[in-house]
């Protein structure tokens, strides 16, 4: 499983662990939550844990542990999708969609007659026990026993020794890559077609996401929006993860992995509620990979104190590794955010000609660290991540909220990977409306302040009459606003230079790893 696969180094005889990887399946994952929604609702079931890392030894034990029971497992009761898998792959397979349930003896017929009306296979695999003890019964035989609590709560802690990586002040010294480029309009299209730029398209469409037509705002924006069954709020999801900025700053980068995915939600209109991560890091045996976990976590608990987050769960992935080389930190950030009207739900896409476009927030002409600009247009990774604000960051979310509700904004997208000039491109194209930029010349070279990527800044479109009160609001918070220009037209037009509507939707059309297959 993924679990077994993480902890372990690839090498060049790595290839045939690629299929340890579980797939998932949606529909049959949508028949389990189901069958289990009903089991829950029935009171047939006492105990209900999913089977995910560790497989079925980890909810067994997790379940004895925290009910001071024991569990005993029949190993030959278990379906089995391959044959002649040995007990141990049994107990730790993360066969996806599948979940452990305790039910009262004389109660088994109700649960397994529930799940095969959602066309599920279900089995007894097991008892519950007095002897605080999982024991695995193999042909009749007791082939493992073991404390529950010793494999749940009670596992020997580590403490690794962690040490700032040698190099890391000489990549940060290194050049930020903010050189300037006499063609604009071509380093937006580049960016565009790169690897993180690119419609991602053709991988949401895998899966059809409007089932149960609970979906209010769709994938490839800065987070979708499902209504909530019964009711008229909804939920906001987002996901970041700042790979190359983290690189560069652990601390700093993890900080602005909870700022940008807060920020996405939060240009929905929605409160941002709670946190989920998944924390990818190489081997953590290596002292300079814990330095930089541990900095991770620093930066996510301050990041999530500052904007009142909880964290409600997560997962660790180490040992990241191809031949000794680590990926880069990455802590991806899962973010929840609450929406009290669904009906309020504000998109990335421009929605009229004659609209006012206007910048919420300070950009800083030097916020080249790590960001799209300098990877794509000039291969470089050096200097040191934008420096996030928290409060700002916090003052910006509230103001986009407040505006979403009194129905001020046409449109709302967070400014990340690429500035201000990829914003209002993508902004564009989910629009099919072009714009035209009439602010003041900056002071600044043109590319850093189309390109910077500062935190805590949002690109906002909205009807002539509403200015005034996005103004006055923004005033009241604190968030600086800068009027930029008007929607319309079928052209990108930054004042210096223009891009084609069509010509930009064709760069943002490519496949950066070649043509897509059928998964």
């Amino acid at each position: 499983g993924a679990s077994v696969l993480a902890s372990a180094e690839l090498g060049p005889d790595s290839a045939d662990k690629r299929p340890s990887v579980q797939v998932g399946d949606p529909l049959t994952e949508k028949l389990v939550i189901e069958a289990s929604l009903e089991l829950v609702a029935k009171s047939i079931i006492s105990g209900l844990q999913d089977l995910g890392a560790g497989g079925i030894c980890c909810p067994a034990s997790e379940m004895a542990a925290k009910s001071g029971t024991g569990i005993r497992i029949d190993l030959d009761a278990i379906h089995l999708r391959e044959p002649g898998m040995a007990p141990f792959e049994i107990m730790i397979s993360e066969s996806q969609e599948r979940m452990l349930a305790v039910v009262a003896a004389e109660r088994a017929p109700e649960a397994l007659e529930v799940c095969r009306a959602w066309e599920l296979e279900a089995r007894v695999v097991g008892e519950v026990t007095n002897s605080g003890l999982v024991e695995v019964v193999v042909s009749g035989e007791t082939a493992a026993s073991i404390p529950a609590a010793a494999l749940a709560s009670q596992a020997p802690l580590l403490s690794r020794p962690a040490v700032r990586p040698e190099g890391l002040d000489v990549v940060r010294a290194g050049p930020c890559g903010d050189d300037p480029h006499e063609d604009l309009g071509g380093c937006l299209l580049a960016l565009l077609a790169s690897p993180g730029g690119a419609s991602a398209r053709w991988i949401w469409e895998q899966y059809d996401h409007m089932i149960l037509l609970g979906t209010v705002l769709g994938p490839g924006g800065d987070a979708a929006v499902i209504r909530l069954p019964g009711s008229a709020a909804a939920v906001a999801l987002s996901l970041d993860g700042p790979g190359r900025l983290c690189h560069l700053d652990p601390y700093e980068g993890a900080r602005l992995a909870v700022a940008e995915a807060a920020r996405n939600v939060a240009c929905t209109g929605a409160r941002p509620a709670a946190v989920t991560n998944c924390l990818n890091f190489g081997n953590p045996e290596k002292p300079e990979v814990m330095w930089s976990f541990q900095e991770a976590l620093r930066g996510i608990a301050d990041s999530c104190s500052a904007l009142g987050l909880p964290v409600t769960g997560g997962n660790v992935s180490f040992y990241n590794e191809t031949l000794g080389r680590a990926v880069h930190p990455t802590p991806v950030i899962g973010m929840l955010g609450v929406l009290e009207d669904a009906t309020a739900a504000v998109g990335v896409a421009f929605r009229a000609g004659g609209d006012v476009l206007a910048l919420l927030g300070l950009t800083d002409p030097d916020d080249f660290g790590g960001g799209a600009y300098a990877a794509v247009i000039n291969g470089a990774l050096g200097g040191s991540p934008p420096h996030l604000d928290l409060e700002r960051e916090g003052a910006l979310h509230r103001l986009l909220a407040q505006a979403a509700a009194q129905r001020l904004l046409s449109s709302a997208h967070d400014l990340s990977g690429g500035g201000l000039a990829v914003a209002l491109a993508e902004s564009a194209l989910a629009g099919g409306l072009g714009f035209r930029l009439t602010a003041a010349e900056p002071v600044v070279e043109r590319h850093r302040w189309l390109f910077s990527e500062s935190p805590s800044r949002a690109l906002v479109s909205l009807a002539p009459e509403n200015l005034d009160r996005l103004r006055a609001a923004a005033a009241a918070l604190g968030v600086p606003m800068t009027p930029l220009g008007e929607v319309g037209g079928d052209t990108l037009d930054c004042g210096g230079f223009e891009v084609a509507l069509a010509e930009a939707a064709a760069a943002h059309a490519t496949h950066p790893f070649g043509p897509p297959t059928a998964f």
